[in-house]
This record gives structure tokens, C-alpha cells and sequence, in this order.
């Protein structure tokens, strides 16, 4: 089951940077690889999300998002084509008022066996280039 942390800083303010992650909407016009979102369900504490991928193949999943305001974003997998398992969180604490620092998580395990190089590029190789996304989008907006 792979798995993954990483921690990165941030040029950007914390609520930006906030921001750019629960507005999931805008995802298909930065995040690799994301090439649909529909909002199932929303309300102020959690989003209901369904993802369309096309990273080597096309292949769609359905999270549930609790959102904790400025502080944390946290995930859970719902249903879908590949995952049995995808869980993950996003972690935000201010630097200073320009500069913000995220610990990003991610949990995932297949329903089939999935080769290395789909694993390695869905929870490796995209991650650091998903994570630059986010702060390009955030300085962005």
C-alpha cells in the first residue's frame, strides 16, 4: 500500500493557499492529470467530490473532503474504479504572513495489481509537480 508525506513551503498565504485547495472546481485547469471534477455534495464543513484521472489510463473515484478552515483538509475514499483505499490530508500553519507550510498525505491502495510505474506515477513522480501546481495557482488568485 503505497504511501506518502511530504512537507513544503509555500510563498503564499496561508488562506490562499487554503483557498486553492477546496476550490476544487478550478483542479482540471492545474492539477496533472485531473481532467474532471463534479461536486456531488457541499456544505460547510465537507465536499463530496468526483474526480476523473488520466494519468496512463482513465479512471474516476469519489472522496468525501472535511474541511477544517484554514488549518486542515482531510480526505477519504467514497467509491471507485482503482482505489480500495485513498485517504489523505492536507495540513497548513502559517510561516509568517507570506509564507505558509503543508504537510500533504496520501494513502492509497488498488483493488488490482497496479505496475510500478502507474504506482510510482500516481504517488511519486506527479507529487512534487502537483505541489508546485498548488503554489502557482494560489500566487495566481
Amino acid at each position: 500500500m503505497p504511501s506518502v508525506q511530504k512537507t513544503k513551503i509555500f510563498q503564499v498565504p496561508l488562506q490562499k493557499l487554503y483557498q486553492t485547495i477546496i476550490n476544487v472546481e478550478n483542479y482540471p485547469h492545474f492539477v496533472p492529470g485531473v481532467h474532471g471534477i463534479k461536486v456531488l455534495e457541499k456544505n460547510a464543513d465537507t465536499l463530496k467530490v468526483e474526480y476523473q484521472l488520466n494519468i496512463l489510463k482513465s479512471f474516476r473515484y469519489v472522496i468525501e473532503m472535511k474541511l477544517f478552515p484554514e488549518s486542515n483538509v482531510s480526505w477519504s475514499l467514497i467509491e471507485g474504479d482503482i482505489f480500495k483505499k485513498n485517504t489523505g490530508s492536507w495540513s497548513l500553519k502559517p510561516l509568517n504572513p507570506e509564507q505558509t507550510e503543508a504537510i500533504y498525505t496520501l494513502d492509497v491502495d488498488f483493488k488490482i495489481f497496479a505496475p510500478s510505474m502507474i504506482v510510482s506515477k500516481l504517488v511519486g513522480s506527479n507529487l512534487p509537480q502537483m505541489l508546485d501546481a498548488f503554489e502557482k495557482q494560489a500566487r495566481e488568485n
